[in-house]
């Protein structure tokens, strides 16, 4: 497998990559659907110092961003990356702390988020959302995907997550009917309304008292 360093733009592919830092050698593997979106959520979170993994974070705020390089290793279609993603770990011995920055032997980056097509959210307006690679969406949107996974699985025991709903969330009706007949302060007809929880915290109004 040759490794391909992509020097100017990174396409909007999927395949398997590696962030290396020059100073010292060592590497991160990971895997994404759009290899050039996710280099820009590692950077931006680097660039916050809120990275997910505290390796990689730790020697960016040491070294500084020109001293790390993005490498495609290799190009593969969706349902190929957590294979190829783990092969990549082996093969580099990243979650060797003497070598690389990955935390985990086994491939997660692929996980359940990559690839997929996720159907049945509705965001906190009540609009109904389309989702491509779960774990993407929550980094870009600063939402947590282990709960979003359980609202898509109807295991979470809150109604929402930060507005967010799913068709098969607990006790979801109440969020997704539709609310008629209300009037607000200036007399006119405010609605339908599609998500009275939403509603009510953009507006600073109590869910109990509608």
């Amino acid at each position: 497998m040759s490794a391909r360093k992509q020097d100017e733009d990174i396409p909007d592919t999927s395949g398997v990559y590696q962030i290396r830092c020059k100073r010292n050698g060592k590497v991160y593997v990971g895997s994404a659907v759009n290899l050039r979106v996710r280099w820009e959520a590692h950077q931006r979170g680097l660039r916050k110092g809120l990275h997910h993994n505290s390796y990689l974070q730790r020697a960016w705020t040491c070294y500084g961003a020109m001293s790390f390089e993005f490498t495609v290793l290799e190009f593969v279609e969706g349902a190929g990356l957590l294979e190829a993603e783990q092969r990549w770990i082996h093969e580099t011995g990243c979650t060797d702390r003497r070598i690389g920055f990955n935390v985990k032997l086994e491939a997660t980056s692929a996980g359940e988020g990559i690839g997929r097509i996720w159907t049945g959210f509705r965001d906190p307006n009540g609009s109904p959302v389309t989702i491509v690679n779960l774990s993407e969406f929550c980094r870009r949107n600063g939402l947590n995907s282990g709960s979003m996974l359980r609202l898509f699985k109807g295991q979470s025991k809150l109604k929402s997550y930060k507005g967010w709903t799913h068709v098969n969330s607990v006790r979801q009706r109440e969020f997704i009917k539709t609310h008629i007949g209300f009037i607000d302060p200036d007399g006119e007809p405010a609605g339908p309304i599609r998500n009275l929880a939403a509603f009510c915290r953009d507006r600073a109004l109590e869910k109990t008292h509608m």
